[in-house]
């Protein structure tokens, strides 16, 4: 007599009954994860030193300008997908933005708290690898996987003033590149 395993002692008339076998159990194949999000490059172009260490999320006539730059795209990831997998695909999305550059530098950005609206750079060890896992939980709440582009762009770079109105007083802003 054979040994049974725990699932066939314990429900050895429904396994019979509905086909399964020690054999199909063990060789069902791994379910693997997958995520969708939106990615969102900001460039480094007109960033001070002091504004690097924390990064305003790109809102309102900012992120249009991104999107109509080609900016922001859309990503699937793979539990499967290794680091340099995951690199690979983000370059593939901005590459006409980077110059045809499929090698092109960028880190990728965190929140820098719950509720916050600000992105930081995160601290990691030199052997540090993003699966694809950790990448898709960058994004938070929002949705979003915002990357720093460490080269320059393949766009024209121009300035947009922005009238801003709070408390009844209208300010001017810039918005560069």
């Amino acid at each position: 007599m054979r040994n049974q395993t725990s699932v066939e002692k314990i429900l050895p008339s429904f396994l019979k009954r509905k086909g399964f076998s020690k054999q199909s159990i063990s060789k069902r194949p791994k379910v693997v994860k997958t995520w969708d999000h939106d990615v969102l490059c900001i460039s480094m172009d007109g960033m001070t030193e002091s504004s690097k260490g924390v990064i305003n999320y790109p809102r309102g006539k900012y992120r249009a300008k991104l999107a109509r730059y080609g900016l922001i795209g859309k990503l699937h990831l793979s539990g499967d997908m290794t680091d340099d997998d995951v690199a690979a695909e983000i370059r593939s999305i901005f590459k006409g933005p980077m110059n045809n550059d499929l090698n092109f530098p960028f880190l990728y950005l965190q929140p820098t708290g719950c509720g916050s609206k600000s992105l930081t750079i995160p601290s990691q060890s030199s052997t540090f690898k993003w699966t694809p896992e950790q990448v898709a939980r960058l994004c938070g709440q929002a949705g979003t996987i915002y990357i720093l582009a460490q080269s320059d762009l393949n766009i024209t770079t121009d300035s947009e003033e922005v009238i801003v109105e709070t408390n009844n007083v209208k300010r001017r802003h810039d918005i560069n590149f």
